[in-house]
């Protein structure tokens, strides 16, 4: 039982320190919204930790469309690059984020 406990505690400990993060990429985000509306601050206004890892997954995945779509502007070159580069970054954070999260789940109901 003490093994159970200590796992919950570290994985809850390992939650924080994520969110933490995620936090900092979404701080990151916004002063990027706060230069382009490329996805309107949906993800600004959300609240609770299950509607954060879905903000960041609408991110990832206007990222995603965005790049397959190709469309930007000619004036900057690197764009493309810029976006790609976050969608590398932010991709795994939230697939960590969400393997935590079901884990966690999964520990709490046993």
């Amino acid at each position: 039982m003490s093994d159970l406990y200590t796992s919950i505690q570290v994985s809850r400990d390992r939650i924080v320190r994520l969110q933490e993060h995620l936090e900092f990429e979404k701080d990151k985000l916004a002063k990027m919204l706060e230069r382009t509306s490329a996805f309107g601050g949906d993800e600004l206004r959300m609240g609770c930790n299950e509607i954060h890892l879905k903000a960041l997954e609408g991110v990832i995945e206007k990222k995603r469309s965005q790049i397959e779509q190709n469309r930007y502007s000619k004036s900057i070159p690197l764009a493309r690059f810029y976006d790609q580069e976050k969608l590398e970054m932010l991709e795994p954070i939230f697939k960590i984020l969400k393997s935590i999260e079901e884990r966690l789940e999964a520990l709490e109901c046993k």
